[in-house]
């Protein structure tokens, strides 16, 4: 009879063993349990109020300890002797499925490169949760109603301007939809665009003096609070100079010309934005020969 009140006794200390090293034998669960427990993925809420610069107790060098931390959290250290440069903006949102409000970090690296770093709000602190890197200068986000769920999908509005050889500048937006772990584009769309190049680096037999300018804008129409349809009209003017060196604006003559609408409806098969196939596209399209 001792035995058996032994092993009933045992039993659940055993389950919990067993539990809790298989809990220690997944690299997610080590990842979280390190992230929860490390200060160094944390930033503590008075610090952040004293960072924002929107804020009556805005202190830049607390803004700096913010971007420190920002960096350390994310392994960009190499940024760290640049942070003095660094443009960073602070947003609320609901954006991950069954968590309170995240904190959501925007921050421009330089001419070329941004970084989104979202944390959750636990207690006194926010906490590490991802990032979404790789992305160009972040002018703005915004947040509209997810089409299905109990959530916020993030809009992120960037801005990439480059004149290394010829000329290229696009002004263009993503959205995001976050599955509790990974951040996922379900639509990305030029609000506007201009890119000037010479004809023969995309076609070996055109004249070597012949210059392509090519000019993109969209408007993108979309309700904030019932987002199942976005709807965008695309216009895009082709042109032609001739010159040895880059082409002014005014050097060019216009070649072409088309516009087009497109409707996009959330998928809940697919979890994104699909353009409706079943409405033709209005689409125009106009020769001009010179």
């Amino acid at each position: 009879m001792k035995n058996i009140k032994f092993i009933m006794s045992f039993c659940p200390v055993l389950i919990l063993f067993f539990l809790t090293l298989n809990f220690f034998e997944s690299p997610e669960n080590i990842a979280t349990f390190k992230r929860y427990s490390s200060p160094i993925y944390k930033i503590n809420k008075s610090l952040l109020k004293s960072s924002d610069k929107n804020s009556e107790s805005y202190d830049s060098d607390s803004k700096k300890q913010v971007v420190d931390s920002v960096l350390n959290i994310i392994k960009y250290n190499k940024w760290q002797d640049y942070r003095d440069y660094i443009d960073m903006e602070m947003y609320y949102g609901c954006i991950i499925p069954d968590l309170s409000e995240q904190l959501i970090l925007a921050l421009n690296l330089s001419k070329d490169l941004g970084v989104i770093v979202i944390f959750e709000e636990i207690n006194d602190d926010y906490i590490f949760h991802s990032k979404i890197e790789n992305l160009s200068p972040i002018e703005k986000i915004k947040f509209i109603e997810h089409p299905a769920e109990n959530k916020k999908l993030m809009v992120v509005y960037q801005i990439s301007d480059e004149k290394l050889g010829a000329f290229s500048y696009r002004h263009h937006m993503q959205i995001f939809d976050c599955d509790s772990q990974n951040f996922n584009v379900v639509l990305e769309k030029t609000i506007s665009g201009k890119e000037i190049y010479k004809k023969n680096w995309v076609d070996m037999n055109a004249p070597d003096l012949e210059w392509i300018m090519v000019i993109e804008e969209s408007q993108i129409n979309f309700d904030y609070k019932n987002t199942s349809e976005i709807n965008t009209v695309t216009s895009v003017k082709k042109y032609r100079a001739k010159s040895e060196m880059i082409p002014s604006k005014d050097s060019f003559s216009l070649i072409e010309e088309k516009s087009y609408k497109n409707v996009y409806y959330w998928s809940e098969k697919y979890n994104t934005f699909v353009p409706d196939k079943s409405d033709k596209d209005v689409f125009i399209r106009h020769n001009h020969i010179d």
